[in-house]
């Protein structure tokens, strides 16, 4: 527990850095384009991300099903599904796109979403490749590729923006050139050889990644989702508004991720008892950490916002607060679904979440029009709940897990407090400061 604690800690003050340059990036594209502007940017990017993940096709969580048989051509493969699987998803967001039209879809025009989606192929080899890192407990390299990305894209926003020469276009190839940057840093980190790459595993990774991939779809569309049906049944501005609660709200997430982050190694190589045991230890721990998050959050958002955005941006507040119940109910069971993976029942999965992302779709299209980006907030809160509640209940059943298991004591405190205090000695007697890379190399 306690090595599992220090992990967690290296991994949070490492994205921490991450944050605080996503915030600034956040902060200099909300004053540059305002909320109309803002809301432009980001539907394009919803559809890019969008073509990511359910363009995925679920490889890597059947990496990690396979992970303990097949370590030895992961990395491989993934170097060549990545770029595939990239393709052909961004070739069938264009066209379902260009088939939807202009009215159900309004962009801000087609050749920067086409811009966008040519970095997908790039960002899926990144999904992969990260995802082979995780599983060999190398959270750090992980982070390290992602706070590159981070500082280029706010290094390169404040200099357009400095120059005055912000605009939606900018910002979309700003965006796209940062997809692409962590390849520099995962590709040297993994080394992989393709010659060790196996046909036959990348053949049981796309049947078993196809037989969940009905959920992992229908994850993403829970939670992104909201953003188009907000921008078709309201505005561009609205959807600036409501894109800058979302991202301060996953911000809670932060820490949640690093736990179950640090878990999935484990989870992945360990016989299934053991991790049920491990998806608990970290369960308990995510409680904590989502519930001191989520206050905090709501505590510290009707001042940061406006300080941060500009008072344009206030009515953003309200739109946070309602989503906070279920990003505290989401970022507290983050690491049940790990394990869940391993349990290999495909429909039971789907069924939970498509449950819940039409219960999402419902009520945005019943709340949005009465109450704007508030009652899209509700809808996602509700929706994030109904997740976390039914993967929960499905672990302790399939487990067999007294419910008072997974509610936090004393222990994940004194934990988390001996963890931080190694970090802190361990950070003043290195003068480099360099942070831990999440576990051994393989």
């Amino acid at each position: 527990m306690i090595g599992r604690g220090r992990q967690i800690v290296a991994t949070v003050v490492t994205q921490l850095a991450t944050v605080v340059l996503g915030a600034v990036t956040g902060m200099v594209i909300a004053r540059a384009l305002h909320a109309e502007g803002r809301g432009a940017f980001s539907v394009v990017v919803t559809i890019a991300t969008a073509a990511l993940s359910l363009g995925h096709l679920s490889v890597e969580q059947s990496h990690t099903a396979l992970w303990r048989r097949a370590r030895t051509s992961i990395p491989a493969n993934s170097v060549l599904l990545g770029p595939a699987a990239g393709s052909l998803a961004a070739v069938g967001a264009l066209v379902v796109v260009l088939a939807l039209g202009p009215r159900a879809v309004p962009l801000p025009g087609y050749a920067l979403l086409l811009v966008a989606l040519l970095a997908v192929p790039f960002g899926m080899t990144v999904l992969y490749l990260n995802n082979v890192l995780v599983l060999q407990g190398r959270v750090g390299v992980v982070n390290r590729a992602a706070l590159l990305s981070a500082v280029v894209q706010c290094g390169t926003l404040l200099t357009f923006g400095l120059a005055g020469r912000l605009s939606v276009a900018v910002v979309v190839w700003i965006w796209a050139i940062s997809t692409v940057l962590p390849l520099a840093v995962v590709i040297p980190a993994l080394r992989p050889r393709l010659r060790d790459a196996d046909r036959a595993v990348a053949r049981r990774a796309l049947t078993y990644g196809l037989r969940h991939h009905l959920a992992f779809s229908a994850l993403h569309l829970l939670l992104r989702i909201d953003v188009l049906l907000l921008n078709g049944l309201s505005s561009p501005a609205a959807v600036g508004l409501y894109t800058v609660a979302v991202t301060i709200g996953e911000l809670a997430w932060i820490v949640t991720n690093a736990t179950a982050q640090v878990a999935v190694s484990q989870q992945a190589n360990a016989e299934l008892t053991d991790s049920a045991a491990v998806t608990i230890a970290a369960t308990r721990l995510s409680t904590i950490l989502s519930a001191v998050t989520v206050l905090g959050m709501c505590a510290a958002g009707p001042v940061v916002i406006p300080l941060m955005y500009g008072s344009g941006f206030r009515d953003s507040v309200p739109a946070l607060l309602a989503l906070a119940p279920g990003i505290f109910t989401f970022g507290a069971t983050r690491a049940v679904g790990a394990h869940l993976i391993r349990l290999d029942r495909p429909m039971i999965i789907s069924g939970i979440t498509l449950a819940a992302m039409a219960g999402n779709v419902a009520l945005c299209l019943l709340l949005i029009p009465r109450w704007g980006l508030v009652g899209c907030a509700l809808a996602s809160s509700a929706g994030y709940a109904v997740l976390g509640g039914a993967q929960v209940a499905w672990f302790l059943r399939a487990t067999r897990t007294p419910a008072r298991a997974l509610v936090p004591g004393r222990a994940e405190l004194d934990a988390l407090r001996r963890a931080y205090r190694a970090r802190r000695i361990r950070a003043a007697s290195d003068p480099t400061g360099e942070p831990e890379a999440g576990g051994p190399r393989a």
